[in-house]
């Protein structure tokens, strides 16, 4: 599994446990077994990585339905 993926499912977890608002940055890094600043080389902040989590999920909805 690639680094963008970890930190993706690593965000939804700590984001479902957390909270947006209370996630840190830090807890999605450890949660993905990456540093801080690997998550800066594919998200410009928590924003974009939350819109990033939603769009990543309508496109698998979005496909399945197609499939149908």
């Amino acid at each position: 599994m690639d680094n963008k993926t970890k930190i993706s499912q690593a965000a939804v977890r700590v984001f479902s446990r957390e909270g947006f608002h209370h996630a840190r940055m830090k807890a999605i890094a450890q949660e993905a077994g990456v540093a801080v600043g690997t998550i800066y080389n594919y998200f410009q902040d928590k924003d974009h990585l939350l819109l990033s989590v939603f769009e990543d999920g309508i496109r698998i909805r979005m496909d399945f339905l197609e499939e149908l």
